[in-house]
């Protein structure tokens, strides 16, 4: 019975990682992305039996100075390409600011009463505020820092953490740090949006170490071991709520160890899962207290009950991810009792419209997004607010490049781990080292069923499975490494042979293969609070003007500028070098209201102008924080306007790029 259930577990595990694999591959189909793929799984295999005759302190010298490079490499991305952050994190950050200088009003929007978890996200990172202003660090310094030091802790953690658990090999240490050196996540949305995600990967990737590992520590540090997992417990459920399913995960595979391992379960087992308990149980009025010490109240008014992200999960159209229709449906009802009774019936009625072939079909799209990695380096941000003349004008091939790099190792790393689900089930052992990977699926499963048969669906989601990933390549990391010996020459040959039919269909497919015109986003401030949050526009003057510099790097074939409904501001934007002025045109749109121009231009320096010729006060779109820089100029004004606004805006370029 008992290898009967591995049996199970193993399979649906192998049957998720083949899906994250062919979701690389196919989404869209790119023959690149399959022969990378192949080339860097066989050539981890081929080249990792070489590399463990490394000598250790050469093996740290390698990771040392690759992880120096990525670093610095991160910097220098900060530096010359920031990124324009908008959504749920902007929103954060500005609530977090307000809050680390005493203006304790959630009334700024809506945004909060809609969605109190992240008010508590705000609380936490105002705490952090509080300390850095007080050492002169600005709030977008803090903002890069913490992102550094979650991510690349989390990058330094998976290091530490594979010492301990593959026998200090040097194979997986150069791989680790190669793999995060080269993945183009490490260099956008990773360290150019603070979020969630680095967060919990963090403390994910820790708690699993100490419950794995518990037996294998002395009295005084599993009483330390103890404090800490229940800190990142607490902490981990405060920013991401559905880190519950390890408490599942952890109470499943405990009641397994009890059944089958029990002498194991009473030394190894019972403690760490109590704790976890205990983190969990603490974490629900901490939350409260969290919340109170910021004067935050719920408003049932704005508030969607937590069973509107199952609705959107079953929304077909939008394939399970964020579907603004239904909210927005949701919002036209009184308050939140009124919309949960409304869900109470619109959920089954949505489950009747679906078939059971239509039913799986979903499921696995919803899989499918989950696992993919195509959408992620762009994730929270909306283009560039500056960058090189050189970056904008090829921004088109640049991204595919980009996007190519991320599904090959995306794919890489899914292949890997089922290659090593693979020999797990095909040998499986009833002893302490093999159970251990029981707790690692469990997760992995949870989170995948959550994604796709309950909730909501996005690619972001799944970055939380990047720590169970590598976990399961380590398991049988030594029993790959010894039957592929064997193979060497044979690896050797398809590797090489790989190579270069890579590099032929790459040097073919830039040459011969048609281009197609793309609409790029150039230069981009897009941070708000937005209109749907019940932002308050700022108000102009009557005769008054406001205007804001900006360098384009590129022609630009399109350009908006974001207004309020129902403005009667007039708007143009100025070429500086040339002195033309080109006046702006209202377009109303289901995305908003903006001022644009479709004449195509020249790069250069231009100036985005709004004045206001009536003799009533007219509203516009400005955004500010007090000490985050949104865009290399700020608004100029001929009336008070808070120090460092930006209007929102966006350019535009058609670029012929090839798709690889």
């Amino acid at each position: 019975m008992a290898k009967f259930l591995q049996k199970i577990i193993l399979g649906i595990t192998v049957l998720v990682l083949s899906v994250g694999l062919i979701t690389s591959i196919v989404a869209p189909f790119s023959l690149l992305t399959l022969i990378g793929i192949i080339l860097v799984v066989i050539g981890w295999l081929y080249f990792s039996p070489k590399l463990n005759h490394l000598e250790p302190h050469k093996t740290k010298l390698i990771v040392f100075v690759i992880f120096i490079l990525m670093i610095l490499g991160q910097i220098m991305v900060l530096k010359y390409l920031p990124s324009s952050v908008y959504h749920d994190p902007f929103r954060v950050y500005y609530q977090a600011e307000q809050l680390a200088l005493n203006h304790q009003s959630w009334a700024g929007t809506s945004y909060f009463w809609r969605y109190p978890n992240n008010a508590v996200i705000a609380v936490l990172l105002s705490w952090v505020l509080k300390i850095t202003h007080l050492l002169g660090i600005s709030t977008q310094l803090t903002m890069y820092g913490l992102s550094l030091i979650c991510f690349d802790g989390f990058i330094a953690s998976m290091l530490y953490i594979a010492r301990k658990k593959v026998n200090n090999s040097p194979a997986i240490q150069v791989g680790i740090i190669t793999f995060f050196a080269v993945l183009p996540l490490s260099y956008t949305y990773m360290i150019k949006v603070f979020y969630t995600d680095s967060i919990v990967l963090l403390c994910l990737t820790w708690i699993v170490y100490i419950v794995l590992d518990w037996g294998k520590h002395n009295k005084k540090r599993r009483y330390f071991n103890g404090v800490w997992l229940v800190c990142l417990t607490i902490l981990g459920q405060l920013v991401k709520p559905n880190l519950i399913i390890v408490l599942i995960a952890g109470l499943l595979w405990a009641l397994w160890n009890l059944i089958y391992y029990r002498e194991i379960f009473k030394k190894e087992i019972m403690i760490p899962i109590m704790l976890l308990i205990v983190g969990f149980g603490v974490s629900v009025p901490a939350k409260q207290v969290i919340l109170n010490s910021a004067n935050y109240h719920q408003n049932a008014k704005y508030e969607l009950p937590t069973t509107s992200w199952i609705y959107m999960g079953l929304n077909q159209h939008k394939h399970g991810i964020y579907a603004g229709d239904d909210v927005h449906g949701l919002l036209k009802l009184k308050d939140k009792e009124e919309r949960q009774q409304a869900l109470n019936h619109k959920i089954p009625e949505r489950l009747q419209t679906y078939t059971f072939i239509g039913w799986i079909e979903h499921s696995f799209t919803k899989m499918g997004i989950l696992l993919s990695s195509q959408p992620l380096p762009m994730a929270y941000t909306g283009g560039h607010v500056e960058a090189p003349n050189w970056y904008q004008k090829h921004q088109a091939n640049l991204s595919q490049f980009i996007v190519l790099v991320q599904r090959m190792l995306w794919g890489s790393l899914y292949g890997l781990a089922l290659l090593s689900t693979i020999q797990s089930f095909k040998n499986i052992k009833f002893e302490r080292h093999g159970d251990q990977l029981g707790f690692v699926n469990l997760i992995l499963l949870g989170y995948v069923a959550l994604h796709t048969l309950i909730w909501e669906t996005e690619a972001r989601y799944g970055l939380v499975l990047i720590p169970m990933l590598f976990y399961i390549v380590w398991h049988n990391y030594e029993y790959l490494n010894s039957s592929i010996s064997l193979r060497k020459p044979r690896l050797r040959k398809i590797f090489w042979w790989g190579l270069s039919m890579f590099i032929v269909v790459l040097g073919v497919t830039i040459m011969f293969a048609p281009r197609k015109n793309e609409k790029i986003i150039t230069i981009a401030q897009r941070s708000q609070l937005s209109q749907q949050y019940h932002a308050k526009p700022t108000k102009l003057l009557p005769n008054q003007i406001l205007s804001q510099k900006v360098r384009v790097g590129t022609k630009i074939n399109q350009f908006t500028l974001q207004v309020p409904r129902g403005s009667q501001v007039t708007g143009h934007l100025i070429n500086l070098d040339e002195q033309k002025s080109y006046k702006l045109k209202l377009v109303s749109t289901s995305k908003g209201t903006f001022m644009t121009n479709q004449h195509p231009l020249a790069a250069g320096y231009y100036e985005m102008e709004l004045r206001n010729k009536t003799n009533q006060v007219q509203r516009v779109w400005s955004v500010a924080l007090l000490d985050y820089r949104l865009a290399p100029y700020n608004v100029r004004s001929t009336q008070k306007l808070p120090a460092g606004s930006s209007f929102i805006y966006t350019f535009y370029d058609h670029q012929r790029g090839v798709h690889l």
